[in-house]
Formats: structure tokens, C-alpha cells, sequence
């Protein structure tokens, strides 16, 4: 293990913290008075002497050679740079007094930059933030989104490629150009622009210009952080919501397609993504299920066009991880809740913003039980796996099969754990699984209405692992419990 290139990566990832904290506290001294502005400012001014020092007393001089870095030292970065910034995140949270306690403040900072949405804050006490702070918290989602490792990579000349491997979730890798610096650029510029058009519409559609800001933040990131304590039940109508549901559908859509747009135009974006038996998936899930919750919640809302919206809000929302709230689907039917749960479970396309086991998975499992059932029946029949026309390689099936297998593994612990801190069993199962889905809220006590302000500090921490697990994809952490993977 070469652990100098590993603390320069991770004093970047801290430093870019603080800077973004700085600049947070500047944006909000500039709408008045504001007890966040000052803990965003001393939270900068700590993060960016404390990332500057790792980072400036690491890097390598001019006379030597450039240190080896390889795979191994990409998944340490990675897993360690994360939960440097959820650390550090934590800060303006605990100086500014909103949230005292360092377990909750850790929380709320992991969910941010993992993009989870969970929160152990009450509406009202989102409603009581001050803006610095709310807009530290969509930033938090923002940042995590984007994924600071691929903004680092695409500006830092250090193991681009094994860098952004490490960073990108897919089937055996995310880049989609020769060099990974240029990929990691693309995603930036895609993501920039999403987030743009986001504003804009969002304003047009009838939030305030900050609202506007600050969701489309955490709609692009699929975060769902909201600056409102109901949140987009805040918003009640077709204007904003529906607005809320494209930028969603968008965000769950792999960035690839964008770049094929950008490269070639759009006509070659919407013939790919028609070709993509992953996309064709992903717009069949959202509506299909929504169109069965619509039915089931007929009589449960004024009208069948409410019922659609909502519907149609809360799939786009949980099928993409994003966890935004329209309404509480905790009186919803229970077969309603049900297909939430599953939701929870596969999030949308490789390649984008969410969360999940992610819908390429799921089909390549789909296929591949499927040619286990015809070869117990002709033994010596030949099969394959294939998608969009193409053959699936066995080790990228079986490195499917492996991950489908650890999650559904650390689910089952998660769920037994967050079970002996006082949840039910029908709560641990959703809460761990929204934690590892990075979805954001659960189901009964723990869904949209409620928050984990009462869950027992190590119920917690097990979450924010959870997190973190579920937003680096396992292997950037659990390599770490390998004794072997820190030697030399």
C-alpha cells in the first residue's frame, strides 16, 4: 500500500469540503443575518487548513518519481476520502447548534453527501434552519451526487482511471472514453447542466428562486433533501411536482446517454436509449407501478388525477432514490407499500445519480435464473446471458451475482441490528434497506412524516455505515477490514 498518494487524495476531498463550505457561508451572509453562516465559515477555515496540510505535505516534489497507484490505493482513497468529508461535513451543524449531538450531526451529514435523504430532523425543525444551513445540507447532496472524487479526478493527475472506477457504480466499469480524466469531465459538464436547467425550471414552475436552487440541487443528485419540513407536499400541484418528477426521471437515466447527445446529437441519444433494455426497464417500472398504486389509492385521495400525481411522484421519487415526499404513504394500501419496498431495493440505470442494486443487475439476475431454469432441464444446453444485443461475460455475471449477494447479505445484518435498537422488524427491514438504496425515509414510525431523531445513537452510526456502504458500492470500505490490504 503506497500511503502517501492516499493522504494527498484525501487532504483533496477535505479541502474541496471546506471550500465549499466557504463559499456556502459567503452566499448565505449575503441574504442577512444568519447563525449558519458562521459555523459554514469556521467549519471552511478548519476543513481547508486541515485538507491543505494532508494535501500540500503529501504531494510529490519535482525531482521525484511518480509513486505507484493502483487499484488498491484507489479503494482507500475513495472510502477513506468519504468518510473524511462526512466528518468534516458534520462540523457546521455541531458549531451552529442545530444539531448538538455529534451521532446525529455525523448522520445528517453522511445522508447528505451519500445522497440518502434520511434525516433526524423533525418538519419543524427544517423549517426552523437557518438558510446557510439548509443550503449547506442540499450542497452536502449536491457534492455527493456529482461525487467529489469525480470532480477531483477530472482536475488532479493522480490514478485517474482506478480513481474513477472506484468512484463510478457499473457493471465492470463507468468510463465511457479512453482516458478517465476526460470521462470524469463529461459526467461534470452533464451534471452542471442538469442542474441549471433544473433552476430554471423549477422557478418557472413556481418556486421562489432559493427553493428553485436548493431542490434542484438535491433532485439532480437524487438526493432529497428538502429545505421545507413536508417537503414537496409543500408544493401542491402539477406544476412543480411534475417539474420535480422529469428532472427525477432524468437524474435516474445514466449520463452516458448525455454524452452521446453531446457528441452526436440528440437523435442519437434517444436511439440508444430506445435500444437499452435497462432504460426500456427503468420507464416500465415507473410507470407500471404507478399505474398499479393509482388504482389501489383511488379512494384514498379527492380525485383519480390526485391519485395519479401522488403515484406517480412517490415511484419516480423512491424508483430513483431520491425520497422526496408528496404525501405519507404510510396510510397508503399495503400492497402500495409493498411495491415501495421493492423500489427501495433496485433503484434505476448504471451510470446514474441513484442509488440501489441498479436495474442492469436485476435484469442480468432476471436472465441469468432464467438460463439456470432451462439448463435443469437440458442439461447440456448452451446459454448466455445477453443485453442490448451484446454477450454478458460470465465474470461479469458472476461479479453481478456477488454483489447482489453482499447486499442482500448486509441488508439481513443491517435490518437484525437496527431490529435490537428498538425498531420493528417491518421498520429495520425498510430503514436498512433506504439506508443502503440511499432512498432517504422508511415505513411506519420512519417514514416521510417522521424522522430517526429517536433511534438509539448506535442505531445511528449503523446507519451512516450503511450509507456510506450503499453510496461506495461495499468494496470501498469493506476492503478496509482486510488485514492483508495494508501491506506493503
Amino acid at each position: 500500500m503506497n500511503r502517501r498518494p492516499v493522504t494527498t487524495f484525501v487532504g483533496a476531498m477535505t479541502l474541496v469540503t471546506g471550500v465549499a463550505q466557504l463559499l456556502a457561508a459567503l452566499a448565505a451572509s449575503g441574504w442577512g443575518p444568519d447563525a449558519g453562516a458562521r459555523s459554514l465559515m469556521i467549519s471552511g477555515v478548519v476543513s481547508v487548513l486541515f485538507g491543505g496540510m494532508l494535501w500540500l505535505g503529501n504531494r510529490r516534489k519535482e525531482d521525484e518519481r511518480p509513486a505507484d497507484f493502483h487499484r488498491r490505493e484507489a479503494l482507500a482513497s475513495v472510502g477513506i476520502g468519504w468518510t473524511a468529508a462526512v466528518v468534516f461535513g458534520a462540523l457546521p451543524y455541531l458549531l451552529a447548534g442545530a444539531i448538538p449531538d455529534p451521532a446525529d450531526a455525523i448522520f445528517e451529514s453522511a445522508s447528505g453527501f451519500t445522497t440518502t435523504g434520511a434525516s433526524i430532523l423533525s418538519g419543524e425543525r427544517i423549517d426552523g434552519l437557518d438558510d446557510g444551513l439548509s443550503l449547506w445540507r442540499a450542497l452536502t447532496q449536491w457534492l455527493g451526487g456529482a461525487g467529489i472524487v469525480v470532480v477531483l479526478v477530472s482536475i488532479l493527475p493522480m490514478g485517474g482511471r482506478n480513481f474513477f472506477q472506484s468512484e463510478a457504480a457499473g457493471l465492470d466499469s463507468d468510463v465511457q472514453s479512453t482516458l478517465a480524466r476526460e470521462s470524469a469531465r463529461e459526467t461534470v459538464y452533464v451534471y452542471l447542466g442538469l442542474t441549471l436547467a433544473g433552476v430554471g425550471a423549477l422557478w418557472l414552475a413556481g418556486m421562489t428562486p432559493i427553493d428553485a436552487v436548493l431542490h434542484s440541487f438535491t433532485t439532480v443528485a437524487t438526493g432529497g433533501f428538502s429545505n421545507h419540513g413536508d417537503s414537496l407536499g409543500h408544493y401542491d400541484s402539477w406544476a412543480v411536482q411534475g417539474t420535480v418528477i422529469a428532472l427525477m426521471v432524468l437524474a435516474g437515466t445514466a449520463f452516458s446517454f448525455y454524452t452521446l447527445c453531446l457528441k452526436r446529437g440528440p437523435k442519437s441519444m434517444v436511439a440508444a436509449m430506445w435500444k437499452s433494455t435497462e432504460w426500456r426497464l427503468y420507464i416500465g417500472v415507473l410507470l407500471i407501478f404507478s399505474a398499479a398504486i393509482t388504482w389501489l389509492g383511488r379512494g384514498e385521495h379527492p380525485d383519480l388525477s390526485t391519485s395519479a400525481r401522488h403515484a406517480l411522484f412517490q415511484v419516480t421519487s423512491i424508483g430513483t432514490s431520491t425520497g422526496f415526499a408528496s404525501t405519507d404513504w404510510n396510510g397508503w394500501h399495503e400492497l402500495s407499500r409493498a411495491l415501495l419496498l421493492i423500489l427501495i431495493m433496485t433503484g434505476a440505470c448504471v451510470g446514474s445519480t441513484s442509488g440501489g442494486i441498479k436495474l442492469a443487475r436485476v435484469a442480468i439476475l432476471a436472465k441469468a435464473a432464467a438460463n439456470a431454469v432451462r439448463r435443469a432441464a437440458s442439461p447440456r444446453r448452451v446459454t448466455v446471458v445477453r443485453m442490448d444485443d451484446a454477450t454478458v461475460s460470465e465474470a461479469i455475471v458472476a461479479s453481478v451475482l456477488d454483489f447482489a449477494l453482499l447486499w442482500t447479505a448486509t441488508l439481513a445484518l443491517g435490518a437484525l441490528a437496527l431490529t435490537a435498537c428498538g425498531m420493528t422488524m417491518i421498520e429495520a427491514v425498510a430503514a436498512a434497506g433506504t439506508c443502503l438504496g440511499n432512498i432517504g425515509p422508511g415505513l411506519d414510525r420512519f417514514g416521510p412524516a417522521g424522522s430517526f431523531a429517536d433511534l438509539h445513537t448506535a442505531g445511528k452510526l449503523c446507519m451512516s455505515g450503511l450509507m456510506l456502504l450503499g453510496r461506495l458500492e461495499f468494496y470501498a470500505l469493506l476492503v478496509a477490514l482486510v488485514p492483508r490490504f495494508w501491506k506493503d
